[in-house]
């Protein structure tokens, strides 16, 4: 009676493990760069900038892109970094900001630490379903080209048009680095992972 109560256990297990587990089956790759950031359905504006600043603390090139519009997106760097980079900036798209991304995110020499303040924002309503928004940015990266003079802290402004696509989800179509000061811009930090 136990032999057949065994054999039954052994058999049902069995049975479950080749039908509904793929115990062996291979999986879907996760991301290398992150996947630690949280990503929050993009409803409204402001969550884009959420995300985005989730991504770089998170190191996630995947949720990074997620935020722009695969469609039209377009990138306007910084005049410094237009002049010293001209040749990057040809062609410049969704998957370009992947590159740079995956690159810094290899290169980054923490798991932590790593940060993107957005503050002074202004939005303003364009239409129901675009806005601009304009706000002051500080992004801190600790990776291991420092000493090859990549900085790990860059600070501007950034103009964004952010617009809603049918399904109601926000992402970002057009973004403009606008340099403050002499600090390095975004646009910096970019042409140089982007290059690696």
């Amino acid at each position: 009676m136990v032999y057949l109560l065994r054999s039954g256990i052994q058999a049902a297990l069995i049975l479950g493990l080749v039908a509904g587990c793929d115990l062996f089956a291979v999986r879907e790759a996760e991301d290398p760069s992150g996947g630690a950031a949280v990503f929050r359905q993009p409803d409204r504006p402001e969550v884009v900038l959420e995300n985005l600043e989730s991504a770089v603390e998170g190191m996630s090139a995947f949720n990074f892109t997620r935020s722009l519009d695969e469609e039209a997106y377009g990138f306007t760097p910084a005049p410094a970094a237009q002049s010293e980079y001209p040749d990057v900036w040809l062609g410049w798209d969704v998957m370009s900001e992947g590159v740079w991304f995956r690159n810094m995110a290899a290169a980054s020499v923490n798991g932590s630490g790593h940060s993107l303040q957005i503050t002074e924002v202004v939005i303003e309503n364009a239409s129901l379903t675009e806005q601009q928004v304009v706000a002051r940015y500080a992004l801190t990266v600790f990776h291991n080209r420092a000493s090859a003079g990549v900085p790990t802290l860059v600070r501007g402004r950034m103009a964004l048009r952010i617009v809603q696509a049918p399904n109601g989800l926000w992402s970002i179509r057009e973004w403009t680095d606008i340099p403050v000061g002499s600090d390095p811009t975004w646009s910096d930090l970019r042409a140089r992972f982007y290059r690696d």
